[in-house]
């Protein structure tokens, strides 16, 4: 037997199992482990555990407030994506109205000159298709338009009532209300 132990935390030389040896070779002391510290109240452990709360509190926040920053964002790139996707529609849409419309206008242009190549100005003012005349062109119009109804007084017959002068100088039959005028 070794006898009785040392107390801990000291190192006391020991005997070298080689007697032939001496045990006055110096070996390095051997660390004796201690204990674990014994948790014991601190004063400030409620103040710091109120604090640790506070942290992870705000840790919880700051995540919740990030996860739903994300989600705005993700939010925002879809309405932003959706915008361009209803610009760009709106283009096309604007681009097929212009289209349309220049496309009737054409049209109208065609038909307004065979009408008129044809001298059938009731039919023009019938389908919509007032002509709109320059002010020279309007004084030679109205100047024909009166030669043609002295000649037809001269001839007996009277001209329409659609060609007097003052249904033109004012826009038209349609302008003026006649009865029995019928736009289209």
């Amino acid at each position: 037997t070794l006898g009785p132990m040392p107390p801990r935390g000291r190192v006391v030389p020991r005997p070298h199992p080689n007697l032939g040896q001496s045990a006055s070779v110096p070996r390095p002391p051997r660390e004796v482990p201690s204990t674990e510290p014994v948790p014991t109240p601190f004063p400030d452990a409620a103040r710091l555990g109120r604090e640790l709360r506070a942290a992870r509190d705000e840790l919880e926040d700051a995540r919740a407030v990030a996860l739903a920053g994300m989600e705005a964002h993700a939010e925002l790139l879809w309405v932003r994506r959706e915008a361009a996707s209803f610009r760009e529609t709106a283009r096309h849409y604007k681009r097929a109205a212009r289209d349309a419309e220049r496309d009737a206008a054409e049209r109208d242009d065609r038909v307004r000159e065979r009408l008129r190549k044809l001298g059938l100005w009731r039919l023009i003012t019938k389908l919509g298709l007032d002509v709109r005349v320059s002010e020279p062109s309007m004084c030679a119009m109205r100047a024909w338009l009166s030669a043609a109804r002295r000649r037809a007084r001269a001839d007996g017959r009277a001209p329409p009532l659609f060609f007097s002068e003052g249904v033109l100088a004012s826009g038209g039959a349609r302008a003026k209300g006649y009865a029995g005028y019928t736009s289209r």
